[in-house]
């Protein structure tokens, strides 16, 4: 009885790794010496869906600020890590931009850690989702400015989406990519019905794999 009750308690602990694993993963990146609209971010972050997982990290100016909402994000996002490593993450969401990080990202330029993730994203062909909801309380002159930044990142194909629609964006329309010579039933399992998953040339489906992605009325885009 022992021993069934052993078997039984290590066949969950791998299915929960496996469930980890197989987890899509979502980069969130603070930027800013002070966001007004924490909790409503938050609020959205948790309705995503839970078969993301959130790696979150923040700039050095946005720390300070940062510590006072960590506890929140812990207690009301049960999918969630803190990490300065965004490499395996399917997209990059900065929640309120910074104006800094903004030109800087406008410009080409990568010198801090959100316009060096941004550049590696999206030469990555990954993608960017940014809010600017800020700017509506900036005066006229710096509103005009972040218009301007504003435009070139929609240039650079960033979507810039209001904070009451950020989660909207993890419904359908996110493309997954899977950089596997074989594609099996596990790597596909938690993907959101009608969302894209693009694949190399060469990659095989398996049967098992191929059922799901046809009942999920998956796309799949081969590159």
């Amino acid at each position: 009885m022992e021993n069934y009750q052993l078997s039984l308690l290590i066949e969950q602990v791998i299915e929960e790794l496996n469930k980890k694993n197989s987890m899509m993963k979502l980069a969130v990146l603070f930027t800013g010496k002070e966001c007004p609209d924490y909790l409503a971010i938050f609020a959205q972050l948790q309705k995503i869906p839970a078969n993301y997982r959130l790696v979150v990290c923040c700039s050095e100016s946005a720390k300070n600020s940062f510590e006072k909402y960590k506890k929140i994000i812990i207690e009301n996002l049960p999918n969630v890590e803190f990490s300065s490593d965004l490499n395996d993450c399917t997209a990059l969401i900065l929640p309120e931009l910074s104006l800094n990080s903004l030109a800087k990202i406008s410009l080409g330029l990568a010198d801090n850690i959100a316009s060096q993730w941004v550049q590696e994203y999206l030469l990555s062909r990954k993608q960017v989702i940014v809010t600017l909801d800020y700017m509506a309380c900036l005066t006229s002159g710096y509103q005009n400015l972040g218009e301007y930044y504003r435009k070139a990142l929609l240039g650079l194909n960033v979507i810039v989406s209001a904070i009451t629609q950020l989660a909207r964006h993890f419904q359908t329309n996110l493309d997954r990519r899977l950089d596997k010579t074989i594609i099996q039933f596990a790597d596909v399992r938690y993907l959101v019905k009608e969302q894209v998953l693009s694949i190399p040339n060469a990659s095989l489906i398996t049967p098992s794999a191929k059922d799901w992605l046809s009942k999920q009325h998956i796309k799949i885009i081969r590159y």
